[in-house]
């Protein structure tokens, strides 16, 4: 419900408003925290923290929804998503998989191809085969741009991809 939630807020039709979402699941305490004289209903825990993280993570990839693997095996054939790749956050000592939440199921054709090659431009990047992966993500770039299906995620400056532009900046 959340993944659509946010897939739906992004594609409303409404007058934009830029909003990133952080998507995980997990046990976390709720409730109202402080003393009498000042009360705050608040979430704490673990699961919490890693939502924050990918919401904030959201900006430096150029995407709006980014979710957990496990939030992701969740909800596969209710939205597509894809693979942005694993990531280490303060207070979490593996790295995290994290995927992005593209669109509800409508795109999931259009979008297919370059979902794939993104795909194997990491599995690229990963084995350290730099010259084919920077290629690759390039590829994606444009294949993104030609796709012309509307994703949730709006490039306002016309770069293509957000995911791929990340990891042409770390080549």
């Amino acid at each position: 419900r959340t993944c659509r939630a946010a897939v739906e807020a992004e594609l409303a039709g409404k007058p934009v408003i830029r909003l990133r979402f952080g998507v995980n699941s997990g046990s976390a305490l709720a409730g109202n925290i402080g003393a009498s004289e000042r009360f705050v209903y608040t979430l704490l825990g673990d699961p919490v923290n890693l939502a924050s993280r990918l919401e904030g993570l959201n900006k430096h990839v150029g995407t709006d929804i980014l979710a957990t693997r496990e939030v992701q095996a969740a909800v596969d054939g209710k939205v597509v998503s894809r693979r942005v790749g694993y990531f280490f956050f303060k207070g979490f000592s593996r790295p995290v998989e994290v995927h992005e939440i593209l669109g509800s199921l409508d795109i999931e054709e259009g979008t297919r191809a370059w979902r794939e090659k993104f795909d194997q431009a990491v599995d690229i990047y990963r084995e350290g085969r730099i010259e084919e992966a920077k290629e690759a993500f390039e590829t994606v770039i444009k294949m993104r741009r030609e796709a012309g299906v509307e994703t949730g995620y709006k490039d306002a400056d016309d770069k293509g991809d957000g995911p791929s532009r990340l990891y042409l900046g770390e080549i």
